[in-house]
Order: C-alpha cells, then structure tokens, then sequence
C-alpha cells in the first residue's frame, strides 16, 4: 500500500510543463539510451519515504513518462545496455534485498515501449559470464558451505533459466576465480 501511495505521491507532483521529469524523489541515477531514433532516460530515485528499502524507477521516452514502478531494494544502480554481451536494448538494475540477495532485473526498451523482461538472483552475491558465452549469465547460491550455479540465456524478449547444478567440492575454486575475475555486480554492492 506504500508503495501505492509514493506513487501516486510522485505522479501528482510531477508537473505536465516539465513532461513530467521532474519527480518528487531525489534521484540517484540515470542514463539515456536512444532506439530507433527515440530517446529513452532510465532514472532510479530515492522512495523518499521511512522505508530505507524502496526505490522508484521511472522510464521516459522523448521526455514523456512511459513507465513508473516501485521496488523493494537498496543500493540499486543502472547496468548500462549493451554491457556484457546481452542485447543492446536491454538495461537493467542491480540491488540488494534482505540481507544477502543480490538481483539483476533487467528492461528491455523497444521504440514505442518498454517491458520488464525478468531477472536473475544470488545470495552468494556473484552473477558472472563466462568468457566467449553471449548471452549467458550464471548466478551462485551459497547453503552451509555448497554452491549451486544456475545457468540462464538472457534474450531480448525474455530471461530464460537453463538448469542449476550442484558444484563439487573439486570446482568450487573454479567458480570462485570465475566469480573474482567475471562478476557483473558491481563492487560498491
């Protein structure tokens, strides 16, 4: 219902002479992207409310507002497009849920749209790609001690997940180089 109500909060303060760029939350980033000859501008804001965890997402495309959303989260920040060998018109947000969850929600911006296409989560907080895989993610869980790698293809219009393994004992020094070396969450987080 909090959620709810920032947004409304927000919508109503914007006003229409400005195209609605300027919200009523302090913003903590954005980027710009042009597709297909429009402009899109990708902004994350403070929730500006007692809840140290929400932030806004706001999506405008030739300084209208075409998307708004709340989600439960700190620390987010912006993956540019294109980053990682994904396809270029998607970007995507990293933050922090719950103590230990990191998530990479990703967007993907078409001319006349924008939709959620999904995302990927880890609480060991290691998302990587491998070398030489386009469009391959692979997240890490960590439970007692055992590592799982779940392996997703992460496509224009969708993120599909492949399969998760369990990794062995001998391995798991492997998937922690490739952690070190390939993590695609940033290290402020």
């Amino acid at each position: 219902m909090h959620k709810i109500i920032a947004l409304l909060a927000a919508l109503l303060a914007a006003t229409p002479a400005l195209g609605a760029k300027d919200l009523a939350f302090p913003i903590i980033e954005s980027k710009k992207l042009v597709i297909d000859g429009n402009e899109f501008v990708f902004g994350l804001y403070s929730a500006n409310d007692k809840s140290v965890t929400n932030f806004v997402y706001a999506v405008y495309r030739d300084n209208f507002l075409i998307k708004i959303g709340v989600l439960d989260g700190a620390v987010p920040a912006i993956v540019p497009a294109g980053k990682f060998q994904l396809p270029p018109s998607l970007i995507g947000i990293q933050f922090i849920q719950g103590g230990h969850q990191r998530t990479l929600k990703y967007f993907s911006f078409h001319s006349d749209e924008v939709k959620e296409v999904g995302s990927i989560g880890t609480n060991s907080g290691c998302i990587f790609q491998r070398p030489g895989k386009s469009g391959v993610l692979e997240s890490v869980d960590e439970e007692r001690g055992n590592l799982t790698l779940t392996t997703y293809k992460v496509e224009a219009a969708k993120i599909r997940k492949l399969g998760s393994t369990k990794v062995s004992a001998s391995q798991t020094a492997v998937v922690t180089d490739l952690c070190e070396k390939h993590n695609l969450l940033l290290r402020s987080q």
